[in-house]
Parts: structure tokens; sequence; C-alpha cells
């Protein structure tokens, strides 16, 4: 947070988290697991060491999905 705020000195503690620079260890985790599966990596799903690889899917996996619309 600190360097954050000599950074930008307009930054406030309520607006911290809305900064582009700021970033949470818990975010790490489901971003190295989420470049693996967008790589194709072969060791994503151990990796993650889940036992099952749905489990990885539905919890870390962050690629963005595109949405379509109908063509009708």
């Amino acid at each position: 947070m600190a360097w954050i705020l000599t950074l930008d000195e307009e930054v406030k503690e309520k607006t911290l988290t809305a900064h582009p620079q700021y970033f949470n260890l818990q975010d790490i985790r489901p971003a190295a697991i989420t470049k693996k599966i967008a790589n194709r990596d072969h060791d994503a799903y151990d990796f993650a060491a889940h036992a099952d690889p749905s489990t990885t899917h539905k919890h870390y996996d962050r690629r963005l999905v595109k949405r379509a619309t109908a063509t009708e």
C-alpha cells in the first residue's frame, strides 16, 4: 500500500483496491493457474493440486469468456 501511495498522492485508503497497480496475494494463484491453462501446459492440473480437474476450472480458470449474441 505504501508504494502506491507514494506514486499516486490522490489514492486514499478507501480507493486503494480500485487502483490499477493494486494486487492482492490471493490473486497470484488463480492468475498462475489461468496462465497455465491458457498456455495448455501439461502440468496445469498438477500445479493446481486438485484431485478433480473440474474443481480447477470452477474456482481458478479466470479466462475471459466471449459471449455471442444470436444471429437471428
